[in-house]
């Protein structure tokens, strides 16, 4: 049993928008501020752009514009997976399975009161891998719908070869199975929620991305498996209509072949399109329309307005990697970025 365990590489990227609902022309964007962020460890922006989420061993949240800290004790989480809520005012994240085996519950976190919510809870706190609790549940990669009510995640054990796709209200209640999908909860390495979608990577070594109603049914893969590409990092555009892919295992230790194995590709079908030219690396989609900020190897911080567009260079000449997550963050108006080593803001208009 193994995941891909992506190495902390500084602080990551996020991307912009303007104020206004309207995703602004990627040749039109430019950085116009830089301040630094004191910082300890891997750093989440929110999506709302008002709070930083440090997801190293524990997780703490400030103010983007300082304040009080608060921090959770009680959940050895899995930092790189944990999702902010679209208003940016919680955090779903699941006890650290793949690193320390614990059986992961689903955790819901508001970071504007510091509550703290165990919305699957077993009475199971550790797996016993050559002796596994039958009553315990693996419940893995949590998510959000679109209104932040739900929190979308897949249930399973460590025998079974599928997994369950699994709906519970964010507030607590009672978890609703919605269906079925055929791959093992060991092999299962990602996945990514629309309203009327969900995609998942299934598989180690010959990973494949397949979409699905929420129920699991008509199942079709969209990106199929290639030499060294892992595809355990999946996110949908702002509409839904669009599926980005990239593979985590290319950054660890910034090999000489990483980046550009990126690719997006429409849920209704055809050939999946690279993101860019270049060593595209740690792509995110922008918070409204299609366009994708990334991070083109060594360091440069580029911006397309669709996938397969010309790129915008908004900051080159520097090292730059992905934050806490498995990608660049992206707020209206600010992006995320270590930079050089260090946490930095970077104002756009």
């Amino acid at each position: 049993m193994r995941r891909i365990l992506v190495l902390a590489l500084l602080l990551a990227l996020a991307g912009c928008s303007s104020d206004s609902d309207e995703q602004p022309e990627a040749a039109n964007l430019k950085v116009i501020g830089i301040e630094k962020v004191t910082a300890d460890g891997p750093v989440r922006l929110s999506p709302d752009g008002r709070h930083l989420a440090q997801t190293g061993n524990d997780l703490c949240v400030t103010d983007r514009g300082g304040g009080a800290e608060k921090c959770v004790e009680k959940v050895k989480l899995d930092g790189r997976l944990a999702q902010w809520s679209p208003d940016g005012t919680k955090l779903v994240f699941t006890d650290d399975f793949f690193r320390f085996f614990r059986e992961p519950d689903v955790w819901v976190y508001d970071v504007t009161t510091g509550d703290l919510r165990d919305l699957t809870d077993d009475a199971t706190e550790k797996l016993d891998l050559t002796n596994p609790d039958p009553n315990a549940d693996v419940d893995i990669l949590p998510a959000w719908s679109p209104d932040g009510s739900t929190v979308w995640f897949a249930r399973g054990d460590l025998d079974a070869e599928r997994v369950d796709l699994m709906s519970v209200p964010a507030g607590g209640g009672d978890a609703t199975k919605l269906g079925t999908v055929d791959c093992a909860v060991t092999t299962l390495s990602a996945m990514a929620w629309t309203a009327d979608h969900v995609a998942w990577t299934c598989g180690l070594d010959d990973a494949t991305v397949s979409i699905a109603g929420h129920d699991g049914g008509d199942a079709h893969k969209v990106v199929t498996s290639r030499k060294g590409a892992d595809w355990s990092a999946l996110s949908f555009s702002p509409d839904g209509l669009w599926l980005l892919a990239d593979s985590l295992s290319q950054y660890a230790g910034y090999a000489g072949a990483a980046g550009g194995g990126a690719r997006a590709v429409s849920v209704f079908g055809g050939d999946p399109v690279p993101v860019a030219g270049g060593k595209v690396a740690f792509p995110t989609w922008s918070p409204t329309g299609h366009a994708i900020a990334y991070v083109d190897l060594p360091g440069s911080v580029d911006v397309v307005s669709e996938p397969g567009g010309a790129p915008t260079k908004l900051r080159g000449g520097h090292v730059a990697a992905a934050s806490g997550s498995v990608r660049l963050d992206w707020a209206p108006g600010v992006l995320l970025a270590a930079i050089d080593g260090e946490s930095t803001l970077l104002t756009l208009g």
